[in-house]
């Protein structure tokens, strides 16, 4: 188990442990009022750990019922995390987590940590089952976290250089005034230059197939340039963040064989 996920499960767990101590009610409003508490305040956790939401599920069960529940694809280069919430009046419950040909994954039992790493993209779906309900009916939730692996992580430069002077030119470098999600593997581009010839520092992230920058970046001070060349891949259906002191600028999706100032993306100005 990687160790952001320890990390994140080990700081929910102390959590759960107060919010539970401090439970007033078994009453169904304020089991769901519980779990709307932990489910805030575990975002905030997996954030900090450089993490990323991808989705929660909640619901209720009596004692001895279960639910099947849809997780939609997870991907492959990633790794992800299903954490576990019952309400105070629940004991336990499980999770049992499913890949897209029905076959068993992961399992977790009481306040249930499951971790997966997909070998491939496919639909995932998880049982859950209410195994200690003590008083009915019980709250349970789960929420699904995610992190990208280091060796499928998008590579950037770990500097730049001074920019060559640039002449404008034509290009079909695609720019938008919104975060956009990166697609799949298709063309390579191995040869590409984004010059900042604006009068300011810009941070570049790549964004990931959900939509979210990552959290690594790469920062151009004024008159400097971005560089995609030997050794360094990326694809053109990928996109990336640009940041400036304000805040987010623009995404723009990189172009093979092609040098553009940041002053000529449309959206960017």
């Amino acid at each position: 188990m990687r160790s952001w996920f320890l990390t994140v499960g080990f700081l929910v767990s102390i959590m759960l442990s107060s919010i539970s101590a401090s439970a007033q009610s078994n009453s169904n409003s304020a089991g769901y009022a519980e779990l709307v508490k932990l489910f805030e305040a575990t975002k905030i956790i997996i954030r900090k750990n450089g993490a990323f939401w991808h989705a929660d599920k909640w619901g209720v069960l009596n004692q001895n019922q279960w639910a099947d529940v849809q997780l939609g694809a997870l991907n492959s280069g990633w790794e992800y995390g299903l954490i576990g919430f019952c309400d105070s009046g629940c004991g336990t419950f499980d999770l049992v987590l499913y890949d897209g040909n029905n076959r068993q994954i992961a399992r977790g039992i009481g306040k249930p940590e499951l971790e997966v790493k997909p070998r491939q993209t496919q639909n995932y779906w998880a049982r859950v089952s209410m195994s200690g309900c003590n008083v009915n009916p019980c709250n349970w939730g789960f929420i699904v976290a995610k992190k990208q692996l280091a060796s499928m992580a998008t590579p950037v430069p770990p500097s730049v250089t001074p920019a060559r002077p640039a002449h404008a030119q034509k290009h079909n470098v695609a720019s938008r005034r919104a975060l956009v999600a990166s697609s799949g593997n298709q063309t390579d581009v191995t040869a590409f230059q984004l010059n900042n010839d604006t009068n300011y520092q810009i941070a570049i992230h790549w964004i990931d197939y959900a939509g979210n920058p990552n959290p690594n970046r790469v920062i151009s001070p004024p008159g400097n340039h971005w560089r995609i060349s030997g050794g360094v891949k990326t694809w053109e259906s990928h996109w990336y963040a640009i940041y400036n002191p304000s805040g987010f600028l623009c995404s723009f999706s990189p172009r093979q064989n092609t040098t553009v100032n940041l002053s000529q993306l449309a959206a960017c100005k």
